[in-house]
């Protein structure tokens, strides 16, 4: 009888798992001039690697402020990663939504929503303290075109444009 020998290849079917999360601080005060929040995480993966992650907060607007994670420690497959997210002066004040998306090496995904994020132990929210948020938008006050008619017949023709913006306190 002739033996024969099966053999099957590993398939990495599974996301890289979020394994701690945390906040150098739980409030961010941007009132008297921009802050930047670290934050440090521990990210698995089973087979293919940790390739790719970022974390986003998101304000009570629809602002977001983040950054990708870049690895401090360890390896693709058990490593610490750190980001640092920058919250400019005058952004909009109150309890901002963190989410996070991680991606492995073979295209496995997740994304953790604040609400997961929560309820698996970690920090979901952050609080953003501004006394004096800017939350208008610049204004266009005026534009000019020069020169105002142009003949492409020829070729192609540059135009200036010549904006005047106001914006009442972040510029």
């Amino acid at each position: 009888a002739a033996s024969q020998t099966l053999s099957m290849a590993q398939s990495d079917t599974t996301p890289p798992t979020l394994v701690t999360l945390s906040f150098s601080a739980a409030t961010v005060n941007v009132t008297a001039a921009a802050q930047n929040l670290t934050v440090n995480a521990t990210i698995t993966d089973d087979l293919s690697g940790f390739w790719y992650g970022c974390i986003t907060f998101t304000s009570p607007s629809g602002q977001t402020a983040g950054n990708c994670f870049a690895r401090i420690s360890g390896t693709a497959l058990n490593g610490g990663y750190q980001a640092t997210v920058a919250f400019p002066q005058f952004v909009e004040p109150g309890v901002w939504t963190a989410s996070v998306r991680l991606m492995d090496n073979a295209g496995n995904s997740i994304t953790l929503p604040s609400a997961t994020l929560v309820s698996d132990g970690f920090p979901g929210t952050l609080t953003v303290v501004d006394s004096t948020p800017d939350t208008t938008p610049p204004t266009l006050l005026g534009a000019s075109f020069s020169p105002s008619t142009i003949n492409t017949s020829a070729g192609p023709q540059t135009i200036t444009v010549s904006l005047q913006v106001a914006d009442s306190q972040s510029g």
